[in-house]
């Protein structure tokens, strides 16, 4: 019988992921707005559903890969954004 030896990772090289993940994940916004334009409240709620949607689906398969499981937490904080911008947006035209 082998014995595997499972290293983790230093906390220093989490928090370095962690934090790209993020910094990534700011960029996928900023690229996005730039590119689509996004103008209306349906397309900043579609937009964000989709990016998170895409990133649930990638954490159910990548579960052991890290450079997936950052993707998708890059796609999850931009569809997090995008979904709440179109909420606040939404709330703002209410309100008028």
């Amino acid at each position: 019988m082998s014995t595997y030896l499972i290293r983790e990772k230093p906390w220093y090289l989490s928090l370095a992921i962690g934090f790209s993940a993020w910094l990534a994940g700011i960029l996928l916004l900023i690229g996005f707005a730039l590119l689509l334009q996004p103008d209306s409240t349906g397309e900043f709620i579609t937009i964000g559903v989709l990016l998170i949607s895409a990133s649930y689906a990638l954490l159910k398969l990548a579960k052991d890969h890290d450079f997936l499981v950052q993707l998708a937490l890059c796609l999850s904080i931009a569809g997090q954004c995008l979904l709440i911008a179109g909420i606040n947006q939404e709330s703002k035209n209410a309100g008028n």
